[in-house]
């Protein structure tokens, strides 16, 4: 009976410890979990026929893949230090995987906040990343690609220690990068690497050139200009103007040169490239690069080959990058082109007032303004117009003319254009009591029209919207970006007087450098504002807020 319980009791363990046996050889060994890979390695190269010198990379590449996808980065690194002993001609390259598994596995370690092995052993990677690139730089002579790779690696691991010798570092990885584009059949993809890395770590200027490097060598090895626009493309949808713009300019150099395209084919693809780098409030642009490429298309189009809507969106693209003499002519010569035209009102309203405000051009700028004035239409340009024509006459002491104007605006506006008849009820008000300007709105015509003011240029101050173009009803932000000169330790707190049309019930303060507000009528409305600090005025500036 005894012995029955015993038997009992053992048979399910005896059962157990079978069925496992089996299921743990069926099971591969956690050493073994690269071992396809490895053996690649291994076998590339073993007769001329079977690889060739980019061949080898690759298989490393893979094998670094595999380890990586399992986080076994010191398992990777006894690879590498197995491979180099039996493979000689491999040496220089694994030393440089070797060297950037332990860069990377610095960075896995602070991504998944494992600090305790950081801590502990944080140091001996570092220094094992950089002596593994010191031993692949001089491993790298007539190893293909590997001095471009091997000193990159080097001077990130030098400028993630800031170490003083990756100034050094930086020169010679800039050197070997170009001297390795001239070599015969070098890699594209190696130049773009090293650009992508430098821009990484913020090196934007010397990436750009690098990646013009890189789109030369791309285009000397007889790539079409389709697919060098194809590359342009893609690099925009990544947000990298550093490597668009050089594609974008290595295509429409060769377009322009190219009797394959019609003068209109060409002028819609430059336009079209130009109308993916105008001003957004949000995501990518570039609208000095959009200019640039809106006048090739004029050098081919001339003066009067663009349509309303394209000469509109060049002037629009100037306005907002703040380039205002020339955002001024563009509206002119919009207006004049088509002077009944969608924009038409607008360019006047715009020509005038960026003239005012911006270029100090009063006599000008009221031209334009009076124009609009004098049309007796009912837009919210002209009732803006209006406005604007007699606050300056008011500025100039001519009270009796601004009253006329004041009233001609309430008499035009009817039941609409709310903003603009109160602020007219405002500045008549002050009239009648024979009484100042309101302050900040006087203060901001101060430093914009009195000549000792000219050194307050706008230069200091800028004022952005977002969304850029609201509709009537949206709610938007206005924001205030002054640049002030370094004053210590001690942050300096700076006021903002707004003034202008700022939005029905916005809540103003001097305290913030910004605030919320809705436009209940379409049009363009102007918000001006005046930064100061505890010693006095920093600058004025102005902003165009376009309602749709």
């Amino acid at each position: 009976m005894k012995k029955a319980r015993i038997y009992n009791t053992l048979f399910p363990v005896i059962l157990l410890l079978a069925a496992f046996v089996p299921f743990r050889q069926a099971c591969p060994a956690e050493q073994d979990i690269c071992a396809a890979d490895l053996k690649n390695v291994f076998s590339s190269g073993k007769n001329d026929n079977a690889s060739s010198p980019e061949a080898l990379p690759a298989a490393l590449q893979k094998l670094k893949e595999c380890y990586y996808s399992f986080g076994r980065y010191g398992e990777f690194v006894s690879a590498l230090k197995t491979i180099a002993a039996k493979k000689k001609e491999l040496a220089g390259w694994t030393y440089y995987y070797a060297g950037t598994a332990r860069y990377d596995q610095l960075a896995a370690l602070q991504a998944d906040k494992k600090w305790d092995e950081y801590f502990s052993s944080g140091d001996t990677y570092r220094r094992e990343a950089v002596e593994y690139a010191q031993k692949a730089v001089k491993s790298a002579a007539g190893r293909g690609a590997l001095p471009v790779y091997s000193r990159l690696l080097l001077w990130q691991s030098l400028r993630e220690d800031q170490d003083e010798a990756a100034a050094a570092a930086l020169q010679e990885l800039l050197s070997a990068v170009r001297e390795y584009a001239l070599s015969e059949g070098a890699d594209p993809g190696a130049v773009k690497d090293a650009a992508d890395g430098l821009a990484a770590a913020g090196e934007k200027m010397k990436a750009g050139g690098l990646y013009k490097l890189y789109i030369e060598r791309k285009t000397s090895g007889g790539s079409g200009l389709e697919e060098i626009r194809a590359l342009a493309e893609q690099f925009m949808k990544e947000g990298n103007s550093l490597s668009s713009e050089p594609a974008y300019d290595a295509y429409s150099e060769g377009l322009l040169r190219s009797p394959a395209y019609s003068k209109e084919e060409k002028i819609a693809a430059l336009l079209d490239i130009a109308g993916k780098f105008v001003y957004k409030d949000s995501g990518f642009c570039d609208p000095e690069y959009a200019e640039k490429l809106f006048a090739m298309a004029e050098s081919l189009a001339g003066k009067d080959g663009f349509a309303e809507g394209q000469l509109y969106t060049r002037a629009w693209n100037l306005e907002k990058s703040r380039s205002f003499e020339a955002a001024a002519e563009r509206y002119a010569g919009l207006a004049e082109k088509f002077p009944a035209g969608k924009y038409a009102d607008e360019a006047v309203f715009k020509a005038g007032a960026i003239r005012i405000y911006a270029l100090r051009d009063t006599e000008g700028g009221k031209r334009y303004l009076q124009k609009l004035a004098d049309s007796g239409r009912q837009n919210p340009y002209v009732v803006s117009s209006i406005y604007h024509l007699a606050l300056l006459l008011q500025w100039e002491g001519d009270s009796s003319r601004a009253a006329e104007y004041y009233n001609a605006l309430i008499g035009l506006a009817g039941k609409h254009y709310e903003e603009e008849v109160d602020l007219s009820r405002a500045r008549m008000a002050e009239l009648a009591g024979n009484k100042p300007i309101e302050y900040n709105l006087r203060t901001f015509l101060e430093l914009s029209f009195r000549p000792e003011n000219a050194v307050y240029n706008m230069s200091r101050l800028e004022l952005k919207v977002s969304p850029v173009r609201p509709a009537p009803g949206e709610n938007i932000s206005v924001a205030a970006s002054a640049h002030t000169a370094e004053s210590g330790c001690m942050p300096v707190k700076l006021s903002f007087l707004w003034s202008g049309q700022t939005g029905k019930d916005s809540k103003l303060s001097a305290d913030n450098a910004g605030f919320s507000a809705v436009y209940r009528e379409p049009g363009s409305h102007i918000v001006s504002a005046v930064a100061l600090h505890p010693s006095g005025s920093i600058d004025r500036s102005f902003v165009i807020i376009d309602v749709r």
